[in-house]
């Protein structure tokens, strides 16, 4: 299966949908592609189930080392992660149900790991007209 995630880049914050199968899965938020904690390149990758103690049951990048981004909700409900992608239900106003978004997504992709079936990701900058404001 393959994951789109169209961005749009604003100077405080990435902002894009997630998408398969051509159907929105959920909006995501991003730290701004400038240093010190730049998002995640543009490209192709693959995504890991991956399950911890502490965490439970998440998403991973397969991106190159040192810094393993995630698919995650924002920590503490409202910051968004420094190596991660956070789902969420709105880009503009007050970010609520991240966790709720999270799990969206970990649904979406429930019968593609069940099955032992590949997921990628393909990042790309989607056009201005797709990403409208909320």
């Amino acid at each position: 299966m393959i994951l789109q995630l169209f961005r749009k880049y604003r100077p405080e914050k990435t902002v894009g949908f997630l998408m398969a199968e051509g159907k929105l899965i959920t909006k995501t938020i991003e730290q701004t592609r400038i240093f010190p904690t730049p998002c995640i390149k543009e490209g192709k990758y693959e995504v890991l189930l991956k399950y911890n103690e502490r965490r439970g049951w998440y998403l991973q990048i397969d991106n190159e080392p040192p810094d393993k981004y995630t698919i995650a909700p924002l920590d503490k409900g409202k910051y968004v992660p420094l190596l991660g992608i956070a789902p969420v239900l709105h880009w503009d106003r007050d970010v609520k149900f991240s966790k709720l978004a999270t799990f969206k997504v970990l649904e979406a992709l429930e019968k593609v790991f069940a099955s032992g079936d590949r997921v990628w990701l393909e990042i790309t900058e989607g056009d201005q007209d797709f990403l409208e404001d909320d």
